[in-house]
Formats: structure tokens, sequence, C-alpha cells
């Protein structure tokens, strides 16, 4: 899981096609905290949006807007990290 974080921002469950908001790891940085406060907005437009979408539309903004900057979100080793929707 260290060297996941070495190189990412936020590393999750892949629940395809998505990231599964239900289990993140989340090094501190200024990116991982501008994706939760995204999520944060996001959710608070309206509360009818689940977290876990919140959570992918804020990763995927973040992708395009800051990749090149240095954003990296990864997905877990699915063999270690299997999401039980994809057992």
């Amino acid at each position: 899981m260290e060297v996941v974080l070495l190189s990412a921002d936020l590393a999750t469950m892949w629940d395809s096609p998505s990231h599964n908001a239900g289990f993140v790891v989340v090094r501190p940085t200024r990116y991982s905290r501008a994706v939760y406060e995204r999520v944060k907005r996001i959710t608070g437009f309206s509360h009818k949006t689940d977290d876990q979408t919140a959570l992918n539309s804020a990763i995927h903004y973040m992708s395009r807007s800051h990749k090149r900057h240095g954003f990296n979100a990864v997905m877990l080793d699915r063999k270690k990290y299997a999401s039980l929707s994809n057992s």
C-alpha cells in the first residue's frame, strides 16, 4: 500500500466501472484535499447525489484539470482489494 501512495494522491478499490467510495486510501496532499472539497460541493448541490457518484465526478474533474500538474488517482490491486460486487 505504501508503494502505491508514493506516486498517488488517492487510491481506491475499483467497483467497475468506477472508483469505490467505500474504500479509499488518501495521502494528505493539496490535490486529495481538493477532491474532497469538490465532493462536498457536489453533494451540497443535491442531497440525491450519492458519495460514489460525487467522488467519481471529482476524480474525473481533477484528472482533466490537474493531471499535468501532478494529480494522480489510482486503483488498488484488484486481487488484494476486491469489491464484493466484482467477486
